[in-house]
């Protein structure tokens, strides 16, 4: 059995409902509304933890959301498919086991996820920074089916990259293909493919990191690779030189500067210390 066959088949199975909310089309307004909450209300539980996530989204309000319908209505279609994508990944890491590196991962994931949705935000790029959102989510789920399948050895390897220095994605991917075979990237890819994601997704688990990106993708991958490797930098640490020409190329691609970098950051933790939201997603796995 191959490294592919052996993630997948110890990997949860991504709820059916997160591949039908994704090709729903937003064009459509009305329809899409309705089926949103068709979709949602299948699933109970799913229900209840996206209204404990929209409320927390929205805590100013002086009355609770108690119902999908109110939910979409104040948060719209783009937050609320997020959410849903957020909840069901969350489900997952919580059925793939109960050891340390699972739980690193996940905060990687949502720290990366927060990140590029200001990112996109931040450089005029808001009719994607929900698409950017689910993408900066998702793109290490093959991390987290390498963390199931073969868990000591990739605890390890994991361990290790985050010594001091880090080690950059570029060279992870490099270490799990030599011990592995694929690295997380690929097999994130042929795992979303077999879910049959819409193709930015997949183009985002294969191509995350990579400083040539198809231009199709290039601003989505671009927002995601500078908002995940920005995402990473230690909150008490500056950025160095090494991580500065690191993310060049995606500066690059999004008219940015070296000297936007460092105020972009310090200004996303200020936010994010007091994003209720972000804090009720970082404790979905205890």
């Amino acid at each position: 059995m191959n490294m592919y066959l052996r993630g997948i088949a110890n990997l949860p199975i991504m709820p059916e409902v997160a591949s039908r909310i994704l090709s729903l089309n937003e064009q459509n307004s009305a329809y899409s509304f309705e089926q949103l909450e068709k979709i949602v209300k299948i699933d109970p539980g799913l229900t209840a933890k996206i209204l404990k996530v929209a409320n927390s989204a929205l805590y100013s309000r002086p009355k609770e959301i108690d119902n999908l319908q109110t939910a979409i209505g104040l948060l719209g279609f783009k937050n609320i498919r997020s959410m849903v994508v957020l909840v069901t990944a969350s489900t997952m890491v919580q059925a793939s086991g109960n050891h340390r590196v699972l739980k690193h991962l996940w905060d990687e994931s949502v720290r990366s996820a927060f990140y590029s949705r200001l990112l996109a935000i931040r450089t005029g790029n808001r009719d994607i920074a929900e698409e950017v959102f689910i993408a900066a989510l998702l793109q290490d789920i093959g991390k987290l089916a390498f963390a199931v399948s073969e868990t000591d050895a990739y605890t390890t390897m994991v361990e290790h990259s985050h010594e001091s220095p880090p080690l950059p994605d570029q060279q992870l991917a490099q270490e799990e293909a030599k011990e592995f075979g694929m690295n997380h990237r690929e097999l994130g890819a042929m795992i979303l493919e077999s879910w049959k994601f819409p193709d930015q997704y997949i183009e985002a688990c294969r191509s995350h990191g990579s400083t040539t990106v198809s231009l199709r993708y290039r601003k989505l991958l671009s927002l995601i690779s500078l908002g995940s490797g920005l995402s990473q930098v230690p909150q008490d640490k500056q950025l160095d030189d090494q991580s500065t020409q690191q993310l060049k190329t995606y500066l690059r691609y999004l008219g940015l500067s070296e000297d936007d970098l460092e105020p972009f950051r310090q200004q996303t933790e200020t936010e994010l210390s007091k994003d209720r939201m972000f804090i009720e997603c970082r404790q979905m796995i205890a």
